[in-house]
């Protein structure tokens, strides 16, 4: 036996829990591991096989049921049957798929609660009016508002200018009463009458500038009186004053006036090259409007009535006071700017040799039209072809025509209805006739024949 003393049970215990604390400090009332007791035996038993996240399933119960948040689809219109989503959700109630585009839109809180965003139902492009060209844009850039399709080069489209019995009073005097005509698109019309017949005034009621006492206007497929600023977009205008700055430069006129349409400046310098290449204007575009010739100002006129790009050009007696050369580079001008655009121009002028370049005339006199038609209709109603003859001894040519012949001199003049008839009375008076002259009937016979009264 040892020299040590053995251990009695009461002593063993208390060594025993003297270690146990030593190794577990707690403090004082708590008993040892009991929170941990606790903490596990309140939370369910998991199976060790289950993979950890056991709280998905009922994770639609802490989020807003999406199907009350929902507008139910009308009626008319079935729900498409859901696609299979991955993963499925098993407790969650079914969401109803989002319309397509062919049903009705949703709401916003549709928008709002599912996930996938919807597409936007397809939404049909609005008709656009021109581009003038370009807008239209038409030089670069009409179609402009109110918009028949441009006609082929060389073709005559469908009306794009309809008056029907317009009426203008100024108190008891009617300055146009009950005028009515058409202008075909991409034709040349020529309309003319004499000082106050109602010429000026007709044209300043389809220009937008005047109101209409009654009747009717269309241009471009917009009625004048209700769409007047749709129209002057439409439409160009160069009057018999010009409406450009003397002191300016033309390139200076020609930008000031495409900021009153609203083109920017870069548009405004393509536009001005393309105008100024079309019309010859490069020579002079840095000079002051006032140092230029005559032709050259119709030039720069013409150039600002096109710089918006319209599809219809007003010309008031373009070539008042111009000298032949002029006149006639103007007109050439003019159409090659009509092939070349298609535009439909509206002229008036007192150079019935102009009017003859139209495709169609219509003349007014005393507020009225007195007759239409093209220059070769209007010839072969109202003027006759003639021959003058100049005549050695005349008396027996007085004794054949009597009356018929206007005497002037030893010069006779006759209608004839045909060169065949003038070459008989050649024959027949041949050795009388000293000298002879033919020529076909012109519009100035025909102005002539109908405002000194022979139409009315």
């Amino acid at each position: 036996m040892s020299g040590s003393t053995p251990r009695g049970p009461v002593e063993r215990t208390t060594t025993t829990l003297r270690e146990r604390r030593r190794r577990t400090p707690v403090q004082q009332g708590n008993p040892p591991t009991l929170p941990t007791v606790r903490t596990r035996a309140s939370r369910p038993s998991v199976p060790a096989s289950r993979p950890l996240p056991v709280s998905r399933p009922a994770l639609p119960a802490s989020r807003p049921a999406l199907p009350a948040a929902r507008v139910p689809l009308p009626a008319s219109v079935p729900a498409r049957p859901s696609a299979p989503t991955a993963p499925p959700r098993a407790a969650a109630a079914p969401v109803p798929e989002a319309p397509s585009p062919r049903q009705a839109p949703p709401g916003p809180s549709d928008r709002a609660a599912s996930a996938p965003a919807p597409q936007t139902p397809h939404r049909p492009s609005s008709p656009t009016a021109r581009p003038i060209p370009p807008a239209p844009p038409p030089l670069p850039g009409r179609p402009a508002p109110g918009g028949l399709p441009a006609p082929a080069a060389g073709a005559a489209g469908p009306p794009v200018i309809s008056v029907r019995n317009l009426v203008k009073s100024y108190g008891d005097v009617r300055a146009v009463d009950g005028v009515s005509f058409d202008v075909a698109g991409g034709s040349t019309f020529a309309f003319l009458g004499t000082n106050g017949a109602g010429k000026s005034t007709t044209i300043s009621c389809i220009t937008t500038l005047k109101s209409l006492t009654s009747g009717s206007i269309h241009v471009a497929g917009m009625e004048v009186g209700k769409q007047d600023l749709d129209i002057r977009r439409a439409i160009g205008v160069v009057f018999q004053e010009s409406l450009l700055d003397p002191v300016l430069s033309v390139r200076e006129n020609l930008a000031l006036r495409a900021t009153f349409y609203g083109i920017d400046a870069k548009t405004a310098k393509e536009r001005i090259a393309a105008l100024s290449a079309l019309l010859g204007l490069e020579e002079f575009l840095a000079r002051p409007y006032k140092a230029l010739s005559g032709g050259q100002k119709r030039r720069a006129d013409i150039a600002r009535a096109l710089i918006h790009q319209p599809r219809i050009l007003f010309l008031d007696e373009p070539t008042t006071g111009l000298d032949p050369d002029s006149r006639d580079r103007v007109w050439s001008t003019i159409l090659d700017l009509q092939k070349r655009l298609r535009l439909t121009v509206f002229l008036t002028t007192h150079y019935m040799e102009e009017a003859e370049r139209a495709d169609r005339i219509a003349i007014i006199d005393h507020g009225r039209i007195v007759t239409a038609g093209t220059p070769t209709e209007l010839r072969s109603t109202h003027a006759k072809d003639e021959l003058r003859v100049t005549l050695r001894n005349p008396r027996r040519f007085d004794e054949t025509f009597g009356p018929r012949a206007q005497r002037l001199g030893d010069e006779r003049r006759i209608a004839v209805e045909s060169s065949r008839e003038a070459m008989a009375v050649l024959r027949d008076f041949d050795a009388d006739i000293a000298d002879f002259e033919f020529r076909h009937g012109t519009m100035d016979d025909v102005f002539l024949a109908i405002t000194r009264g022979g139409a009315r």
